[in-house]
């Protein structure tokens, strides 16, 4: 596959900032990225919907209406590109990467904790502005997170950045 070789072609590149993120050993900075990374395997989603749904009760159906199809946008999207290009990641690919957290696979572009942060944290702030201040924060350590944590190559992140922001303009979205 064309696009996979091409994407592959930045590995040596890549591995050297893979290797240098990946050298964090203050405890602290690898619980807290650790954590946001935990977060954002699953958690962060539901639990935010039901905090939204027993704060504002009907008035956070509006914002759930648009979460739900989006969040079967925002998989499809993932999975098809996922197991489509099958890029390894890092930690598998190269012994000089420790992985900090267990991969769910062996596939690594794009990260779709990245994809998933950068969707939904525009959709969240639309309806809820205040959360901009947790969101955004988040959003950018999870991105981080996922390099530092040896699971994912920067251009992943860059990829699921990006689509993730791009998904975020769809028209049904808000």
């Amino acid at each position: 596959m064309r696009a996979l070789a091409a994407i592959e072609r930045l590995d040596p590149y890549e591995l050297q900032l893979c290797r240098l993120f990946n050298q964090v050993e203050n405890r602290t900075v690898l619980t807290i990225f650790r954590t946001v990374s935990w977060l954002g395997d699953w958690p962060i989603w539901p639990l935010l919907a039901v905090l939204i749904l027993s704060v504002d009760g009907r008035g956070a159906l509006p914002a759930l209406q648009h979460w739900a199809p989006f969040s079967v946008v925002t998989l499809t999207v993932y999975k098809v590109l996922k197991n489509g290009l099958a890029r390894e990641r890092p930690c598998v690919k190269y012994d000089a990467i420790s992985p900090l957290v267990p991969p769910f696979d062996r596939y690594s572009f794009p990260s779709g904790h990245t994809l998933h942060a950068f969707a939904f944290t525009p959709m969240l702030v639309h309806f809820y502005p205040v959360l901009i201040w947790l969101m955004v924060p988040y959003t950018i350590l999870v991105a981080f997170s996922r390099v530092v944590l040896g699971v994912h190559y920067p251009s992943d992140v860059l990829a699921g950045a990006t689509l993730g922001s791009l998904l975020a303009t769809l028209p049904f979205v808000f």
